[in-house]
């Protein structure tokens, strides 16, 4: 299976901002069970720790942002 990491974060930006908008004041990331961001973001297999951290730590930066 093929990510677009890009997309992928931008998408979870554009959640994170939807719901801020409509006044939601807590986030959580889920990156468990086998979803998008646990096989796409933080692939052990294909990535060392390190660079799934700096993965993470730009897509919370990425929502904290908008």
């Amino acid at each position: 299976m093929v990510f677009d990491i890009a997309r992928v974060r931008q998408n979870f930006v554009d959640a994170a901002k939807l719901a801020r908008d409509v006044g939601f004041e807590w986030l959580e990331l889920h990156f468990a069970h086998g979803y998008v961001t646990a096989a796409g973001l933080l692939n052990a297999m294909s990535d060392a720790m390190l660079d799934r951290y700096k993965k993470v730590h730009k897509l919370v930066r990425a929502i904290e942002k908008k």
